[in-house]
């Protein structure tokens, strides 16, 4: 039986390289700060950069080591940033049934800023189902439209580059004074007259039957 060489996909990332950091600080941002300095500010933009970077955006912090890699992560002393997620969780920034019966960081509104990034991967976005987190799975509705959407771009391309053939191609033969077209014939060079414009470009030549040229090739002496 022959093998199958064909390798694998390329694979679906589950987390984002960045999220806005917007320069009016909220008021959660205000009060770790007021509170704990610098490290206040710091506790807050770790834990959200870790929800970015985290495969479907969610820290679970149950093991021993996971709690050791969070802190060797976030850089913060375990006290100031066990309050502040307390903190956020009071305020409803992170999520507390997650936090309580799974120790699991989780904010709902954050994930919800990266729609139009999972949307663009043809994925849906990781989302909170009772207790659970469901990992994204592939948007087939997403698949369906941007195929239907390549095709239409395809056929409008083709009709304009068409379209603008022809207008350059009718549209360059000579004016006579009495209103008429002048055109030659493709193979002799035979002169004719056309009433209508459009019937150059979907006529052929009595002579030859050839196709029509905006202009004849001059002599060569």
């Amino acid at each position: 039986m022959a093998k199958n060489n064909k390798g694998p996909g390329r694979p679906i990332s589950k987390n984002v390289p960045y999220f806005p950091h917007y320069t009016e600080p909220s008021s959660e941002l205000k009060f770790l700060e007021e509170r704990f300095g610098s490290d206040g500010y710091k506790a807050y933009y770790r834990i959200f950069e870790l929800l970015a970077k985290t495969d479907d955006h969610h820290i679970m912090l149950r093991t021993e080591n996971q709690k050791l890699t969070f802190l060797y992560e976030v850089k913060v002393e375990e006290e100031i940033i066990y309050q502040a997620i307390d903190y956020l969780i009071e305020m409803k920034i992170l999520d507390k049934q997650m936090w309580n019966e799974k120790k699991i960081l989780w904010c709902d509104s954050f994930v919800k800023n990266f729609k139009g990034v999972y949307y663009k991967r043809g994925t849906k976005m990781p989302e909170k189902v009772g207790n659970e987190i469901i990992s994204g799975t592939r948007n087939r509705e997403y698949s369906k439209v941007e195929k239907t959407k390549e095709k239409k771009k395809i056929e409008k391309n083709t009709i304009e580059e068409k379209t603008i053939d022809n207008y350059l191609n009718v549209f360059s033969y000579k004016r006579l004074k009495n209103g008429k077209r002048l055109a030659y014939c493709g193979e002799c060079y035979n002169e004719h007259t056309f009433e209508n414009v459009s019937k150059i470009a979907s006529s052929l030549s009595d002579c030859c039957q050839g196709s029509f040229i905006p202009d004849a090739p001059m002599e060569v002496f």
